[in-house]
């Protein structure tokens, strides 16, 4: 995995605006635990010089919701705090998709497509991510600060089967907590579309275009539609 350009930023104590915490002005939020914190996602869970972290997490609310979230770990040089970057999103199986984008539905009151009635495996989902700050301190009105906390706060960018939004993804590793909060209740619908097609349903088929056949050359009342 190549590693991302990151440039330093101009102001020496930036901010991450991620509304966290227990204010009244909270947003919402999907609070979870990290359980298990690993340098690969396949055992031995090692691999010598490795840049990927991966994160076994359990939904704060819902243990039943597990999942595992890979981000890509290796920093830049020097004091560089702002990058973009890599996570990968990982289930077990579609019964374990269809329990997060639920919960991950109702937290950020997203409509969840109908399920579809088929089998899908679902594979690690690649997003693609923004580095908004490192080891920061947590804001009790919202948002990070700071430094010497042991926050990273990043922001995401999911996108599958031509949806796309985004959402502040924040953990502590010292702490083992984490939490994805919203960036704008407007992507609210489009990340519960985004989740269940990677997680739950797999893509959409591909329609057949409906050709109209006539069967008659008279008059246009005789042509009749199939779909080939």
């Amino acid at each position: 995995m190549p590693q991302v350009a990151i440039n330093e930023p101009t102001d020496p104590d930036p901010r991450a605006e991620v509304r966290l915490g227990g204010h009244q002005d909270e947003p919402r939020h999907l609070a979870f635990k990290i359980a298990a914190i690993k340098p690969s996602s396949e055992a031995p869970f090692h691999i010598q010089g490795g840049e990927w972290t991966y994160l076994d997490c359990q939904g704060s609310i819902d243990t039943n919701v597990a999942f595992t979230v890979g981000v890509f770990s290796k920093g830049g040089e020097g004091n560089a705090r702002f990058a973009w970057g890599n996570a990968v999103l990982i289930v077990k199986d579609q019964e374990a998709g269809g329990r997060f984008v639920e919960l991950f539905s109702r937290a950020f009151s997203g409509k969840l497509p109908k399920q579809v009635k088929r089998s899908h495996t679902p594979g690690p989902f690649a997003i693609k991510t923004a580095i908004l700050g490192l080891d920061m301190h947590r804001e009790v009105a919202g948002g990070f600060s700071g430094s010497g906390g042991g926050w990273i706060a990043t922001k995401w960018f999911p996108d599958d089967d031509g949806q796309s939004g985004e959402v502040f993804f924040s953990y502590n590793l010292a702490r083992r907590q984490g939490e994805f909060s919203e960036k704008d209740a407007d992507y609210a619908d489009d990340l519960a579309a985004v989740f269940a097609s990677a997680l739950r349903d797999g893509s959409r088929p591909e329609r057949t275009p409906e050709i109209v056949v006539c069967t008659k050359a008279c008059s246009r009342s005789h042509c009749v539609r199939s779909s080939r």
